[in-house]
């Protein structure tokens, strides 16, 4: 090693750069290669390379083109393939790999991400674009968004380990899929580099290929913001064997969270026009009541009094999601009606099930180690540090 590539090395440790260098350009390890949809039935995407690159045919690894710059040019579905800026590819997937990282508009601001570039093209005559990057570079882009990086450091480890076991429970079941997991709230928030932090990598480093295990098994290591005092069984909210590590436990850590509790005003017209939007067939809404309750307080099913004596049923679930989920915080909650006005006064913010993010940051400030916090949180797991491969690893669960 040259004295300047030494030098560039150490430059690049001690930034803490995750992406891959120059040397390592092309070389993507597969058996750790997860795969994020950054954009879904885009009428474009614009992107920029600076460092080199190189547009290949994915199943062949054929070389279409290389240079050394892409400047913020525009991707887009053509008649017979992909077309980026004047030149066009007649293939329904093209592939874009970076020598240090790419960059992307996405909704209207510039964002940096490690790893490589798939652009698909759906039968609507958009693209899908995939992020496929390196799982522990992956970690890095979603710490920041799902716990404050000046959280004590035990709370982002075990965030660290729930968010890796959960991407990785995902890979394996979404193989057959052009994708592993979104960048949104509907799975794992996602930035790329763009969201990088000093402490929020350091937790990454140092759970480094960390993950949770029951009975030889990867668990979906589902997590949410503050669950309220009592966190949800699995089984309430999705199609789940029972699982005992997310059957629920009393929580008494989240009470100081500035979620645990929230209230929500709405009419019956905003409540009936979201339900409508979501695909119920709601008119001239008059009363809302609680039918029955789960185990840990949260509402299982809603019963809707319409005008005429017409009443609809409805799962708590279904009805969160449809009036909304940053509205209606989460399914602990009590209703009271005034003229056409409902107020909700609940407790916590998310589904419930699993690592309750605010509970977790209380544990560390006690002096919980991130071990402990798991174990609480998914009771009877254990912590893996080799990586399971292929689906035998979560074909139970």
């Amino acid at each position: 090693m040259t004295l300047k590539h030494f030098l560039t090395f150490l430059l690049l440790a001690l930034l803490g750069i995750s992406c891959v260098t120059g040397a390592q350009l092309w070389t993507e390890d597969t058996s750790e290669i997860i795969r994020v949809a950054l954009m879904q039935d885009a009428e474009h995407v614009t992107l920029e390379v600076k460092d080199g690159y190189k547009i290949i045919d994915p199943p062949l690894g054929r070389v279409l083109m290389e240079g050394r710059r892409l400047a913020l040019v525009p991707a887009q579905a053509s008649r017979n393939g992909i077309r980026i800026g004047d030149y066009d590819f007649p293939l329904a997937h093209i592939r874009i790999e970076a020598a240090k990282e790419f960059t992307l508009i996405i909704h209207n601001r510039k964002r940096r991400f490690c790893g490589s570039l798939d652009l698909i093209r759906t039968p609507t005559g958009k693209l899908l674009a995939v992020n496929r990057l390196p799982l522990e570079s992956y970690i890095r882009g979603v710490l920041y968004h799902e716990v404050s990086h000046r959280w004590p450091l035990e709370a982002i480890k075990a965030q660290a380990v729930a968010t890796r076991t959960y991407a990785l429970y995902h890979k394996y079941q979404n193989g057959q899929r052009n994708f592993d997991l979104t960048n949104d709230i509907y799975s794992q928030v996602y930035g790329g580099r763009t969201s990088e932090r000093f402490r929020t990598n350091l937790a990454v480093e140092r759970t480094e290929g960390e993950v949770l295990m029951y009975q030889g098994q990867l668990i979906p290591a589902y997590f949410h913001a503050t669950c309220g005092g009592h966190t949800e069984d699995v089984t309430a909210l999705w199609n789940h064997q029972p699982l005992p590590p997310l059957k629920g436990i009393t929580c008494i850590y989240c009470q100081h969270s500035p979620h645990f509790h929230w209230k929500q005003k709405l009419d019956f017209k905003e409540i009936e026009a979201a339900l409508r939007a979501a695909g119920f067939k709601i008119h001239s809404l008059e009363d809302i009541r609680v039918l029955d309750r789960n185990s840990s307080g949260r509402i299982k099913r809603l019963e809707l009094m319409l005008a005429a004596d017409q009443t609809v049923k409805i799962s708590g679930k279904d009805f969160r999601q449809a009036v909304g989920p940053n509205r209606i915080k989460s399914n602990v909650y009590q209703i009271a009606i005034n003229g056409q006005t409902v107020q909700f006064t609940g407790r916590g913010w998310g589904h419930g099930v699993g690592l309750c993010q605010w509970g977790a940051q209380k544990m560390a400030q006690r002096h919980y180690n991130y071990f402990e916090i798991l174990q609480y949180y998914y009771p009877g797991t254990t912590i893996v540090r080799s990586i399971p491969s292929g689906r035998d690893a979560t074909q139970r669960f």
